[in-house]
């Protein structure tokens, strides 16, 4: 026979375990929640380092946007053609493996294009047209032919009663609606969007300030690669005259548009030049920015007999200098016209002020401070006079007034 205390024994060794296993319930209820996160986490983890090693790198990028833009402007894919979109998206991909994309990614980026031409061509160009505006802003997305969210309505004048209208378009520049647009009472006030009026003669003007604004878009949408371009040639110039860098050379020439590099330093760095000046006086046209002062240093630094190194580096830096101009301009310019309500007619008045105020010299400090380069900013101070100079304070006055013409829109 069991004794009582022995069964009391037993009894609370019972109550125990019961209560060790509702702790331990507990305990598991508590820690359940974050074992999650942490499995959660080793997962986006792994699959993002995924992703990453099939990435473009950012020259292969805006490549790839280049081409991906060019593909919205077949016909066939405009049809949604299935066998058409299939040959165009094979051409494309020619084209990456041209420019050194490696054949893995090409695979990888491609896949699903195809899978979407052979079975849902009518897919096929709003997915091109998503890709093109995830990777691009809206001077990149213009130069494709796309028209960006922020662009797709428009003010612009009706033809017959002329009166502003404003003009609604999808991403691909097809209209939606037209519709009236008011105009504000006399007196002004009354809050909300400004709503432009136009004086005799403005209406007509806008067509021409139009196609001003798409060719600075276009202008501004290659500036990355001009960046790119220059600060390679910055970065080689060391090694252009000792041979080390030849084959690095004739990739940066190839990228600029320059074919057949012959390896002879003395030819290839002429065809550079005029390449490099003609670059410098279509950055300064394409801003407005056709001033005396941009003009003769543009000319100054690509009119050198012999090319020395510090030659190069010294038109590289130039002509990096008016494509951020160029950038900047673009960014103010929309600015300008976001600011009086969609007009395009502002760009007009904020070219004129941006002649007024331009000077390349504040781009060439803005790269030299952005880039670190302390000894190009030395000399850019030294140029002007000192640091305590009249020149210094002038420039730095001109600085100021870009940066605000360029956030506002307006001085």
């Amino acid at each position: 026979m069991t004794t009582m205390g022995e069964m009391m024994n037993i009894i609370r060794q019972r109550q125990d375990i019961q209560r060790g296993g509702v702790a331990l319930q507990k305990e598991q209820a508590v820690l359940q929640p974050e074992i999650a996160r942490i499995k959660a986490e080793s997962t986006t983890a792994q699959v993002q380092s995924q992703r990453e090693q099939w990435k473009l790198k950012s020259d292969q990028a805006a490549k790839g946007y280049e081409l991906a833009g060019a593909l919205l402007q077949n016909p066939a894919i405009i049809k949604g053609d299935s066998k058409g979109s299939v040959e165009a998206l094979m051409q494309s991909e020619d084209r990456m493996r041209s420019h050194g994309i490696p054949e893995d990614v090409i695979r990888v980026q491609m896949g699903p294009m195809y899978m979407l031409a052979g079975h849902n061509p009518e897919k096929l160009r709003q997915v091109l047209a998503d890709t093109v505006r995830s990777g691009l802003g809206a001077p990149g997305q213009a130069a494709q032919g796309l028209v960006p969210a922020g662009q797709q309505q428009q003010v612009d004048t009706n033809p017959v009663t002329q009166s502003p209208q404003t003009t609604s378009r999808d991403q691909f520049g097809q209209v939606t609606g037209v519709t009236p647009t008011p105009t504000p009472p006399s007196g002004g006030g009354g809050g909300g969007e400004r709503i432009p009026t136009f004086q005799p003669g403005e209406p007509q003007e806008i067509p021409a300030r139009t196609q001003e604004r798409v060719a600075v878009n276009a202008a501004a949408s290659k500036v990355p690669e001009q960046h790119l371009n220059n600060r390679q040639i910055i970065k080689l110039a060391d090694t252009a005259y000792t041979g080390t860098g030849s084959s690095q050379w004739a990739k940066v020439m190839g990228a600029m548009g320059i074919q057949n590099v012959s390896g002879n330093e003395a030819t290839d760095f002429q065809r550079m030049q005029h390449f490099m000046a003609l670059q410098a006086i279509s950055a300064s046209s394409a801003m407005g920015a056709g001033t005396d002062a941009a003009r003769d240093l543009a000319s100054a630094a690509t009119s050198k007999d012999s090319w020395t190194r510090d030659a190069v580096v010294s038109t590289a830096k130039v002509n990096d200098a008016l494509a951020s101009g160029l950038e900047n301009y673009n960014i103010g310019m929309e600015n300008a016209i976001k600011a009086a309500g969609g007009n395009v007619l502002a760009a007009r008045d904020f070219k004129n002020a941006w002649s007024k105020v331009y000077d390349v010299r504040v781009m060439q400090l803005h790269n030299a401070l952005e880039s670190g380069d302390k000894k190009e900013v030395e000399k850019i101070v030294k140029d002007v006079g000192g640091a305590k100079s009249a020149g210094a304070a002038a420039l730095l006055k001109k600085k100021q007034m870009l940066d605000n013409l360029i956030s506002t829109g307006r001085l």
